[in-house]
């Protein structure tokens, strides 16, 4: 079904049904929908074909109605709300559906759904669909969302603080949500902890921290103590996670990862990762600024934390890394970080052509250049020797030299000393000896 918006007002004789080809779903719009679930705080839920999700306050499930859209939102899920005009056809199905909407429930888990859910199955054959159940589990829901012959439900974590010893028997396979205490002690890569008089050892996994929510899994339990693994992180909120995309975009964008190659040079392949104009004259073009692409660093964000966590695997187990950067803007990072690693490998200065599908014929040509590199070492070590040898015969002549003039200094001095002293002597000795001279 092909979702036709436009930016025109409706008026109320302009009614759509949501069966129809072409669905104007824009503020002020009047539809005809059929409510086909229900969802938290007695919200009806008109779930249409073309993606689009109708919130309707006061609706029951069954119910045709006609509403008026009210708001409209994009996003990863189109949706709009919606305020109820008339009621066409009231639901024939039973209150009771109503009733199980936010309750707590204790199931067991018969049978698995899809992407790795499980399903329960109530009175009346009515199945719950539970998202990370497993076969045979018996689990605490709250009912989130209600259809006509299955629901959907979430699971309620336990927390380790709202537990009484009798009830907190840490059974192998059980799951709380604890907080790591901002001092502890360690044990290997274990977190020493003490939860209601019994220890706990906390396996540090997952970038944990202390002081920070997590959630722990039992994998070993004894009288004495028990063991545990972190299996999921303390989930950000919505603003918070908000925050730090912004934050990083921000961050790509003061760097300069939103420019891209010279249009004439760009790769066909590349264009889905190119921003392109949404509305005006070139819509769907793409955007230019001198002559280069621009980058859409929301997907460059995206598949560099797909990049980070593939990384990550790797390191854990032990795989070396090559880093390339040949720019002179990058090269010192690259550099700096591969050094850091103390058992990664970078090239920044130049990539030479066939180093990863070539790499036996450049093996060749370095065990021929190495010869060569080191017959030349050995020449400059014999030249700078010669160098450094007529440089301290230099040192040490300029020293002599250095006497000498001091030497010279110190007599003139107390020939000069002498002359101020006694000028009428020293004028009538050079005299005397000026006669001497003159009689032979």
């Amino acid at each position: 079904m092909s979702v036709n918006i436009k930016k025109k007002t409706t008026t109320k004789k302009d009614v759509l049904t949501s069966k129809g080809l072409n669905v104007d779903i824009s503020k002020n719009s009047i539809l005809t929908v059929q409510i086909n679930a229900l969802g938290g705080n007695q919200l009806g839920l008109a779930e249409l074909s073309n993606g689009y999700t109708i919130l309707v306050p006061g609706a029951n499930l069954g119910d045709q109605v006609q509403v008026k859209i009210e708001k409209v939102f994009f996003g990863q899920t189109h949706y709009a709300t919606a305020t109820i005009v008339k009621k066409i056809k009231q639901s024939s199905l039973k209150p009771m559906l109503a009733d199980k909407l936010n309750q707590t429930l204790t199931v067991k888990i018969s049978k698995s759904g899809p992407k790795g859910s499980g399903l329960a199955r109530l009175e009346d054959n009515f199945v719950l669909i539970i998202p990370n159940a497993k076969i045979g589990e018996e689990v605490e829901v709250k009912v989130t969302r209600i259809k006509e012959n299955y629901g959907f439900a979430e699971l309620i974590e336990k927390n380790v603080s709202s537990l009484t010893p009798e009830q907190n028997d840490f059974k192998v396979g059980a799951k709380y949500n604890i907080i790591l205490p901002a001092q502890t002690k360690y044990f290997s890569k274990y977190a020493i902890i003490k939860i209601q008089e019994k220890i706990v050892f906390v396996k540090m996994q997952l970038g944990a921290e202390l002081g920070k929510q997590v959630k722990i899994c039992i994998v070993k339990s004894t009288d004495k103590f028990a063991i545990a693994k972190v299996i999921k992180l303390s989930p950000l909120s919505q603003n918070q996670k908000q925050a730090i995309i912004k934050q990083n975009i921000e961050e790509m964008v003061e760097t300069g990862l939103h420019f891209g190659e010279k249009a004439i040079r760009c790769n066909a392949n590349m264009r889905k990762f190119v921003w392109f104009k949404k509305k005006g004259k070139y819509q769907n073009r793409p955007f230019l600024r001198k002559g280069r692409h621009i980058i859409n660093v929301l997907k460059t964000r995206k598949c560099l934390l797909k990049a980070l966590k593939q990384l990550s695997k790797y390191a854990a187990k032990g795989k070396t890394f090559l880093f390339v950067g040949t720019k002179k803007s990058a090269a010192a990072l690259i550099a700096r970080t591969a050094m850091l690693s103390q058992t990664s490998f970078f090239v920044n200065t130049r990539w030479l052509g066939g180093m990863l599908t070539n790499w036996k014929t450049i093996l060749k040509s370095i065990s021929q250049i190495r010869p060569i590199l080191k017959e030349k070492q050995r020449i400059i070590k014999v030249i700078l020797e010669k160098r450094q040898t007529i440089k301290i015969r230099l040192i040490e002549k300029v020293n002599i030299l250095r006497q000498k003039t001091t030497k010279l200094m110190l007599k003139g001095k107390q020939l000069i000393t002498k002359i101020q002293q006694n000028k009428n002597e020293f004028f009538a000795k050079s005299q005397l000896l000026l006669s001497k001279k003159l009689k032979f």
